[in-house]
């Protein structure tokens, strides 16, 4: 801690900024922000309006800077919306934290049901839980899966995506469409709630619905632009102007 503080008041003396990291739904958020100032144990920085909803919904946030010497975590125990700054604590490392955080896996929004077939299984029900121009996770049933599917095992996963709305009329859709992703499953997470598993599927790098999933991404991340403002506005209500 008192390492992390030291080199806060090196970046702050020289007039340097920091970044910071955060996931919103699965979207990397990332500005940077100016050190105002610098407590025994604690720092208070100004950015942009969305990291400050990241941080505020998340408790927590990382840093990078060149100074730092691997990826710093901190708590955040104040936002405040009118001044357009937060309060950092309880810094400590996390080297392993940066590919986690720094990754595009939108999550949908709503439910998106859809299958998966195999050459061990055939058309499985399954709900789509994120998705990246370079992977997708699949939620299915315990049951329905049979012991061949592991690591490895080359799947298609059959989803519906909605339709790409228009700039003239955003909440106008175009008519979903079924697309089939194919990849391989790279990791499977067992034993959990309601007798689910979870899929890791890496898409083949040419894969012919690459364009739709991008599209849906684009789309999506337009969503959650207008989501975060809206959250921003309730931060504002619920906090009163702190001088």
């Amino acid at each position: 801690m008192d390492e992390i503080i030291k080199i806060f008041r090196e970046i702050a003396y020289e007039g340097r900024k920091i970044r910071l990291l955060n996931l919103y739904k699965g979207i990397p958020v990332s500005y940077a922000a100016s050190i105002t100032s610098i407590g025994e144990a604690s720092i208070t920085v100004s950015t942009e309006k969305f990291q400050l909803v990241a941080m505020y919904l998340a408790k927590e946030t990382h840093i990078q800077n060149l100074k730092f010497p691997m990826l710093v975590r901190a708590g955040v125990v104040l936002v405040n919306p009118v001044k357009m700054d937060a309060t950092l604590t309880h810094f400590s490392y996390q080297p392993e934290r940066l590919g986690q955080i720094t990754q595009v896996h939108i999550q949908p929004g709503r439910p998106m049901p859809g299958q998966v077939t195999t050459a061990q299984m055939d058309h499985v029900d399954a709900e789509l839980m994120d998705i990246s121009l370079t992977g997708l996770g699949v939620l299915v049933d315990e049951a329905s899966i049979k012991g061949e599917c592991k690591p490895g095992l080359e799947i298609t996963v059959h989803v519906q995506l909605p339709g790409i709305a228009s700039l003239d009329e955003p909440d106008e859709l175009h008519e979903p469409h079924t697309v089939a992703l194919k990849g391989t499953i790279i990791h499977i997470k067992t034993g959990l709630p309601g007798g689910k598993r979870h899929l890791g599927v890496e898409l083949q790098p040419n894969h012919p619905a690459r364009l739709e999933v991008a599209r849906f991404i684009s789309q999506r991340q337009l969503e959650l632009l207008r989501e975060v403002h809206s959250i921003y506005e309730l931060i504002r209500l619920e906090n009163p102007v702190q001088e």
